[in-house]
């Protein structure tokens, strides 16, 4: 699954593709471009999780274009979710020219779209130099107080 809700009682909690889950109005969209993760944590979802086949975040098809994306995207009107969450399987930061990409053209047609990145915070040892200033510099992040 790309494009996400999370569903269920914690606990109980279920990942359901936005296609299925109808009225978006105030619910947060979780995006998942990536499989790639550096790290091999005890507590991750990848580790502990038993993944029913019809409800896991595993991309079998590949990771996806930003073209495949965007035109996920296109079905759906942003104005009425609550936020924007780049997450999923995989380090988002795996893909960071293709993220900010993507929430560069979101951000476009949705000036006030709130974004959040949920992250390691291992980009700058990914990359082997400091990306935060083009993070910075992309202003497209909502900066939690």
């Amino acid at each position: 699954m790309v494009l996400y809700t999370v569903t269920g009682k914690v606990g109980e909690e279920g990942y359901l593709d936005i296609a299925e889950s109808g009225d978006l109005t105030g619910k947060n969209i979780y995006v998942n471009m990536t499989n790639q993760c550096p790290c091999s944590c005890v507590f991750c979802l990848r580790q502990t999780k038993k993944q029913q086949e019809n409800n896991t975040l595993w991309l079998k098809d590949g990771e996806p274009s930003i073209e495949e994306v965007l035109e996920l995207f296109s079905k759906y009107d942003l104005s009425v979710i609550n936020e924007l969450v780049f997450c999923g399987f995989g380090e988002p930061l795996e893909r960071l020219e293709d993220v900010c990409a993507v929430i560069d053209s979101l951000k476009n047609t949705y000036p006030n779209l709130k974004v959040r990145l949920n992250t390691i915070g291992l980009a700058n040892l990914i990359y082997g130099r400091d990306v935060t200033p083009e993070l910075e510099a992309d202003s497209t992040l909502y900066q939690y107080p």
